[in-house]
């Protein structure tokens, strides 16, 4: 069994159908949302629907919604796909028009979809092992900050990373660190960890809020400012962190050793607190 929503209705995923003039097919016209479950609670809910309200505005789409109103949705997705853990994929397009037109069409109404990804979350065994990575110019659009549909810099990215046995590509313009591909970039120097200050060139990603508010938490020294790219070479150990890939220790980078070629003391300690907080960052369904 694979229930989606859409529009609505909850269906068998073959039997979810759009219009081929919907402007998320044709154009990208939209904005999605991730967000992880764990043990049936939702991570991050109230920060995830945030970010997506702050989406929907900036690309114009108006678009109402309560967090109350979502909460039924995604119990009645759990129950009937049978899922604890799972990714909830929550795409919204501006709608479907009568023709191809880069304008705005009047009277339009939003697509809703959701769906369940099954997931498996990592073990900190299993991330411990450590991962490599490798860097290369940004190719994606000037206002990554839009979790827009628009995705195939990163699509063509992620199989240049698996081609080139690398976990992810770190994003670089003009000498600067900006991001990886699909997640957010920590260094550690001095026992000081260091992140890419915010800007209209990177998503900021609520794993990333999360991290910097632990590290506030736990009073471990925290900068966020411009890194250079040759910082990356000379750090002490390097994080990328997502919702679904939560903080992994980048080892090699450009097929050299990172540190000491191991997962780090501090990403041990921050990896451990994060997962012990991941109940007290769920919302209970």
């Amino acid at each position: 069994m694979n229930i989606v929503y859409l529009n609505g209705d909850f269906l068998e995923m073959d039997q979810a159908k759009v219009s081929v003039m919907d402007r998320g097919f044709l154009f990208g016209d939209g904005v999605y949302e991730v967000i992880p479950s764990y043990k049936q609670k939702l991570i991050g809910l109230d920060y995830h629907l945030e970010r997506l309200a702050i989406c929907l505005n900036m690309i114009k789409i108006d678009f109402q919604f309560k967090k109350d109103d979502f909460i039924p949705i995604y119990k009645k997705l759990l129950k009937q796909n049978q899922l604890d853990d799972c990714l909830f994929y929550l795409q919204i397009t501006r709608g479907s028009g009568d023709k191809r037109s880069y304008l705005f069409p009047k009277n339009i109404k939003p697509t809703v979809f959701i769906c369940c990804i099954p997931f498996s979350w990592p073990t900190i065994a299993s991330l411990e092992k450590g991962y490599a990575a490798y860097t290369t110019e940004d190719i994606r659009w000037a206002y990554a900050s839009i979790k827009s549909l628009n995705l195939l810099p990163s699509v063509l990215l992620s199989q240049e990373a698996l081609e080139k046995n690398a976990v992810e590509a770190i994003l670089i313009r003009n000498q600067q660190v900006i991001e990886g591909s699909v997640s957010n970039i920590f260094l550690v120097k001095d026992k000081r960890i260091i992140t890419p200050n915010e800007q209209a060139c990177m998503l900021s990603g609520i794993t990333r809020m999360l991290i910097i508010q632990l590290a506030n938490t736990l009073s471990y020294p925290l900068d966020e400012r411009t890194v250079r790219v040759e910082e990356l070479y000379h750090a002490d150990e390097i994080w990328l962190t997502g919702s679904s890939k939560t903080i992994l220790p980048i080892i090699e980078l450009d097929g050299k050793r990172i540190g000491k070629g191991k997962a780090g003391p501090v990403w041990k300690q921050f990896v451990k607190h994060f997962f012990d907080d991941m109940e007290m960052l769920s919302h209970n369904l």
